[in-house]
């Protein structure tokens, strides 16, 4: 196997939640060989679903919608992924309290959210409810009904009046544990969302009800889409579409890649890929949507400036990070030409670009080789 460091990895604006980027900035900025946009987002730079950078989770799952993550030996998986956590207390009424998710918007009824510094520097609610302030060593330090400053290095609980949180008191200690589902994505390092799974097993697997998405998804009317794909032989395909088609035509174009699993990704007018700098979809060359994260491929060099970074710059004591590690991804490397960009290994992956709007199908490519497949030890790892 490869030890080579280069990695795909997750790119946001900034450490907070605040800042939109289109992905040309994100690729230039970042240093990403190629990029391509990756989840849904509100206006806000808020990301829908789950985003793990860096063995970090920055924001967990939307309605436990699909999600494309990489392992820490360096192989992609494709899956619908939940995450809840459990938070042990000195109560002796409430000994354990559930934890419903990471840096998502509330939705109406009890549900408990955590909110570290990567939402922002306060949490707040639309209305009165119960807002309990944990800081870096796990005591809580302070509440609210409306609005509450995060402790660096802590987190902010916020759930609805009435719930379980609210009987936390000032001085105790707290320890939160969290699960996910499937078990074996707690190797999970690296990871964006988006939605509707298209491919599971080979087979066609949309179920918009499941992920709670509107049937007009489905539609040609969507003119560009952003996708996924995982070859039978254990490769990554991301693909960027122009022109009318059906979430069964991308989904019936993975399958005729030899994709076991395939999912979709935020599209629109934030489809968009970027390769080697130069952006190679039609429909963002002049102008391209902001958006708040993008999936970026990275070179040996950066990979490594980028973990130095993050080892030197704030990072919390008592954070989401302890869920999963930090690992490179060991990718062998880039090929790149200035005119033609495409694949010379039929192993490695393809980062493509698929027009349907032209005469004849245009495709542009990069490649990115992968490890051999890994024997069921080592995916089980």
């Amino acid at each position: 196997m490869s030890t080579s460091p280069v990695r795909l990895r997750p790119v946001t604006g900034s450490y907070a939640f605040s800042r939109l980027k289109d992905v040309r900035e994100h690729s230039r900025d970042s240093g990403a060989i190629a990029a391509i946009n990756a989840n849904y987002f509100k206006s806000n730079g808020v990301p829908l679903g789950t985003l793990i950078q860096d063995g970090d989770w920055l924001a967990g799952p939307l309605y436990d919608r699909v999600t494309l993550g990489f392992t820490k030996g360096g192989y992609a998986r494709i899956d619908r992924v939940s995450l809840h956590g459990l938070l042990y207390t000195d109560s002796v009424e409430h000994p354990v309290l559930w934890v419903n998710n990471v840096n998502q918007p509330r939705r109406t009824g009890s549900h408990c959210i955590l909110y570290t510094r990567h939402w922002g520097a306060k949490a707040t609610l639309p209305y009165p409810g119960v807002l309990i302030a944990v800081d870096a060593n796990g005591r809580v330090i302070d509440r609210d009904d409306l609005k509450l400053d995060i402790p660096y290095g802590g987190y902010v609980l916020a759930d609805s009046k009435g719930s379980a949180i609210a009987s936390l008191k000032s001085g105790e200690s707290v320890n939160i544990r969290w699960k996910i589902n499937p078990g074996d994505w707690d190797n999970v390092v690296e990871a964006v969302s988006g939605g509707p799974l298209l491919l599971k097993d080979g087979r066609l697997a949309l179920d918009l009800k499941k992920e709670k998405f509107p049937a007009s998804f489905v539609g040609s009317h969507i003119h560009q889409r952003t996708a996924c794909g995982i070859t039978n032989d254990d490769h990554l395909l991301l693909a960027t579409f122009e022109g009318p088609h059906t979430m069964y035509d991308v989904a019936k174009f993975f399958q005729s890649h030899n994709c076991s699993e395939a999912m979709n990704l935020d599209g629109g007018g934030s489809t968009t890929m970027v390769v080697d700098g130069r952006t190679v979809t039609a429909n963002a060359h002049s102008s391209q949507r902001r958006v708040a994260v993008a999936l970026g491929v990275f070179p040996p060099e950066k990979a490594r400036a980028l973990e130095s970074y993050l080892g030197t710059s704030y990072r919390p004591r008592e954070d989401l990070s302890s869920l999963v590690g930090t690992s490179f991804l060991p990718y062998e490397k880039i090929y790149r030409q200035a005119e033609n960009l495409e694949a010379v290994d039929p192993l490695m992956t393809k980062l493509m670009h698929f027009d349907f709007t032209g005469q004849s199908d245009t495709v542009r490519e990069a490649s990115v080789s992968l490890p051999a497949p890994a024997s069921d030890d080592e995916k089980a790892d």
